[in-house]
């Protein structure tokens, strides 16, 4: 369920912070930060750690999203790996 189609909502047009669920240590973290501050460099972004492979994973990202959720510090919830 977390990614069903009834529970989605509208992206919001201007978020004020924008959060990553991801590895510290991902390329894809990199990639997202650098194409972030190229395009609103002004744009709060909030890491929410989490293995993104290997055993363990599904469960760590499960957590990292509820603790977003809990937090309610970000508009937009970017969950990456690569």
């Amino acid at each position: 369920g977390w990614f069903a189609p009834g529970r989605k909502r509208a992206l919001p047009t201007y978020p004020r912070a924008v959060g990553l669920v991801t590895s510290p240590r991902a390329a894809a973290l990199r990639d997202i930060l650098a194409t972030l501050a190229r395009r609103w460099p002004s744009l709060r972004v909030v890491l929410y750690p989490a293995s993104v492979q290997g055993a363990g994973a599904a469960a760590e990202i499960a957590q990292a999203i509820r603790i977003a959720n809990e937090r309610a510090e970000v508009d937009v919830l970017i969950v990456a790996r690569g």
